[in-house]
Parts: structure tokens; C-alpha cells; sequence
């Protein structure tokens, strides 16, 4: 009867486990295409690691990478700076601990390329805003433009303490500026 049959069934599929039963194996087949695919595959990474020692390497030494962009400004570019530079020097004349005007005149200065009037803005804004880390990422870009590569690291450290979180370009300015020390260990 059917309900024998499925009782069998079920004992066979769910009873005791035979363990001396030889195992059923299911065959599983991998069609050509994928063969082809997988073999076309190797071949090309097995090419692309092979050549890739022969090949030159477009890596750039830490000298060469400026922490701040290096561009040439036009005219128009410079007077607007000047302007804004001039605006921000009138304030500090009138209140030389003004943060806002010390850090614009910062900016403008690095924009400029004058980084030795930078940083001696960048240092007295430091000391208004010691917890302000891109104060110390500038810091340590205009060190780094000005080849003080120690004073660079020390204040990209700096910023990495005062920040909350992670900031990539403040670790790739300080990997940049310890690997001009020949430092890249620390």
C-alpha cells in the first residue's frame, strides 16, 4: 500500500545512519565555457604579474609630491590674493589675535608661495587655536614646502593627536614628510 511505502521511505531517509553503506556521490559537471573561461584567466594574471617586474613603476619619491599644489597663479589670480592678503593684515593690525583673520592671512600667504610669513601666522594661530587640526595640517604643509621635513612631521603629529577622527591627507603628509627625513620607520 502507499503508506507502507511511504513509512519505508521515510525510515530509509530518516532512520539509522549505515555507515558501512557505500556513499552516493552526486556528479557534478563543469561545462566547457567555464573551463575555457577559468584557463583564459590564469593565462592573463599569470601575464600581467609576470610583466609587471619588467615594467616601470610610476611611483613618485616624497620630494617630489608638494604637500600644498604648486601652481603657477595668474595676474588676476595674485591681485585677488594681495587684496584679500591686504584686507587680512588691516584687521590684524587692529586686533592681532584675531583667529579668523590670522588663518586667512595664513591661507592667502601659502597661496601666495610665501611660506616663511606663513608659518609664523600658522604658529601664532596655534597658540589661539590648539585644538584646531587643520591649523597643524597647514602647519606642517608649509614646513614640508619649505623643506623643514622634521618640523613638518612634528606638526602633522600634532594634528593626528588634536584630531577626533582619521584624516588621510594629515597621514599622507606625515608618511610624505618622515620619508624626506629618512625616517619611515617611526
Amino acid at each position: 500500500s502507499a503508506l507502507e511505502q511511504k513509512k519505508a521511505e521515510e525510515i530509509k531517509e530518516f532512520g539509522p545512519i549505515d555507515y558501512d553503506a557505500p556513499i552516493e556521490t552526486e556528479k557534478k559537471t563543469i561545462g566547457l565555457g567555464t573551463k575555457i573561461g577559468v584557463g583564459v584567466a590564469v593565462v592573463i594574471f599569470g601575464l600581467v604579474f609576470a610583466l609587471g617586474d619588467f615594467l616601470p613603476s610610476g611611483s613618485v619619491s616624497p620630494t617630489e609630491e608638494a604637500g600644498v599644489v604648486n601652481k603657477e597663479l595668474s595676474e588676476e589670480e595674485k591681485n585677488v590674493l594681495q587684496t584679500r592678503l591686504k584686507k587680512y593684515e588691516e584687521t590684524l593690525s587692529i586686533s592681532p589675535k584675531d583667529s579668523t583673520a590670522l588663518e586667512g592671512a595664513a591661507v592667502t600667504l601659502a597661496e601666495l608661495g610665501d611660506y616663511t610669513r606663513a608659518v609664523s601666522l600658522l604658529q601664532d594661530l596655534a597658540k589661539e587655536k590648539p585644538s584646531d587640526p587643520d591649523v597643524f595640517r597647514l602647519l606642517g604643509e608649509v614646513k614640508y614646502e619649505l623643506k623643514d621635513y622634521e618640523g613638518s612631521a612634528a606638526a602633522y603629529r600634532v594634528s593626528t593627536m588634536v584630531s577626533k577622527d582619521i584624516n588621510f591627507e594629515v597621514l599622507r603628509g606625515l608618511t610624505n614628510a618622515l620619508l624626506a627625513t629618512k625616517k619611515p620607520d617611526e
